[in-house]
């Protein structure tokens, strides 16, 4: 099992524990239509400004996503702000960095959130798009060692 792969269980385990969120999925892809919302999953990519100090040393954008089947625009913009300030705070205050840190030497801290964004998938038989949900993104920077 790779290192992120073990971080991305561990740090799981911890918003699951936390009591707000049960269902959480490594990557939208494994999502359909018919998940029950609202519902978080992760998307992993390289940070553009940052660069690894070492060898052994990595540094990813790790964006937990909230999905929402809100519509309006308007609670869309509340529920966003309501849980950039859930999942921020659990980071911060919940322990997060220093038990997951102790554990697996990284660093998480809050990098940006993105706007609002929309989620659709393709029927396979008819080739329709089918709305999902909507996207709310929080971005933080991790920064581990192996």
């Amino acid at each position: 099992m790779s290192k992120l792969q073990e971080i991305l269980e561990d740090l799981t385990g911890f918003i699951i524990k936390s009591g707000k969120y049960t269902r959480i999925f490594y990557d939208d892809s494994t999502m359909d239509p018919n998940t029950s919302l609202p519902a978080l999953s992760y998307k992993v990519g390289e940070m553009k400004q940052e660069k690894p100090s070492g060898c052994d040393e990595y540094v990813k954008e790790l964006e937990i996503r909230r999905h929402t089947a809100t519509l309006d625009k308007n609670k869309l913009l509340m529920e966003l702000w309501d849980f950039e300030e859930e999942i921020i705070t659990l980071i911060r205050r919940g322990g997060i960095n220093g038990e997951l840190s102790t554990r697996h030497s990284i660093e998480l801290e809050y990098h940006k959130t993105y706007p609002i964004g929309a989620l659709v998938y393709k029927r396979h038989e008819d080739n329709k798009e089918v709305f999902f949900s909507n996207l709310l993104r929080v971005a933080f920077k991790l920064r581990y060692t192996l």
